[in-house]
């Protein structure tokens, strides 16, 4: 067994295992009644959930496909359309988030004696769903732009033509 292999074969399941339960005791935590009149903890929920959506889009997939060769996206074009849609969309996410947690701490620390108005539980849930409608939007393209199917040898290659040509500039298919 290579060192690769080797690799491969312990640290996704310590990964997987180890952010998962992190990720579980995250969300019990910041859902205790106490905590959830903070907005912080509506931001730091959402964040947890979207990480572990991370692991088992992103790590699951390249660690069953190095330990049994496996590839879930060669199950069908949906299924490599949704999953590389999935992917992407769920690592841009995680990022905005934080970025939308540290603008919200910017104002409170900013503009204390406005806090209250400017950042409640109702602003922070607007702007994790214009957060999310974007980059489901921005990412679509994987999901009309990943068309074209070879077979080559017993293996299944998507055309990523279209991917290269819309993945610098998504938004200039709405102009």
């Amino acid at each position: 067994m290579t060192t690769t292999k080797r690799l491969w074969s312990v640290f996704p399941p310590v990964l997987l295992a180890v952010g998962t339960c992190g990720n579980a005791l995250s969300i019990a935590v910041l859902s205790r009644s106490n905590m959830r009149r903070s907005n912080a903890a509506l931001y730091l929920i959402v964040l947890a959930v979207v990480d572990t959506m991370v692991l088992y889009t992103g790590l699951l997939r390249q660690w069953l496909l190095h330990l049994i060769e496996v590839d879930i996206r060669q199950f069908s074009p949906v299924a490599c359309k949704l999953h590389s849609w999935m992917v992407y969309f769920t690592l841009d996410i995680s990022v905005w988030i934080l970025v939308a947690f540290t603008f919200e701490r910017l104002i409170s620390v900013c503009l204390p004696h406005d806090v209250k108005r400017h950042c409640n539980a109702q602003t922070s849930c607007v702007f994790l769903s214009v957060i999310a409608v974007v980059l489901m939007t921005i990412n679509s393209h994987f999901l009309y732009g990943l068309d074209d199917e070879y077979i080559q040898t017993n293996v299944t290659v998507y055309d990523e033509l279209d991917h290269h040509r819309y993945s610098h500039n998504p938004l200039s298919l709405y102009m």
